[in-house]
């Protein structure tokens, strides 16, 4: 029988990266294969000026390219809203218990730098310092593949 463990109940993605996290993940083709496996690190800071937590999400890959977004999150009664300066169109953001689900559309990113292409992305906190993520990235409704990875918070 597995230890008991109490999980979160609420994800708050604002305080969760306002810390530093570090963490690794992989890119998984449409067929199912290892594409790609990469580091990821963000580092955030709050913005009193505007009334939220700007953080930089980087991601290394195994090829050594490099994929940077900055990120700037707050919450305004109980409606958490996200930006990103190469989202284009509407970002949607849902949170919900312990998971968050972000859907938008990125111009100008790995791997159709040319294209724009769709992410959803579902983070789930599993614990107090670590959520997992899933992000589903697609171009034109076709499939191209998941990124599986989790971040984990560093004092």
């Amino acid at each position: 029988m597995p230890p008991s463990h109490e999980f979160p109940t609420a994800f708050e993605p604002e305080a969760f990266f306002a810390k530093p996290t570090r963490g690794v993940g992989a890119i998984y083709s449409v067929l199912g294969g290892l594409h790609r496996r990469c580091a990821v690190e963000t580092d955030g800071r709050w913005d009193a000026a505007y009334g939220a937590l700007h953080f930089d999400e980087r991601y290394r890959f195994d090829n050594r390219n490099e994929d940077v977004m900055h990120w700037a999150v707050s919450r305004e009664g109980g409606t958490l809203s996200a930006y990103e300066v190469s989202v284009v169109g509407p970002l949607t953001s849902v949170l919900i218990g312990p998971t968050w689900r972000v859907r938008f559309q990125r111009r100008g990113a790995p791997p159709l730098k040319f294209a724009t292409l769709t992410y959803d992305a579902v983070l789930t906190l599993v614990t107090a310092s670590t959520v997992f993520k899933q992000v589903k990235v697609s171009w034109r409704g076709l499939p191209l593949g998941v990124l599986r990875c989790f971040h984990q918070q560093v004092e």
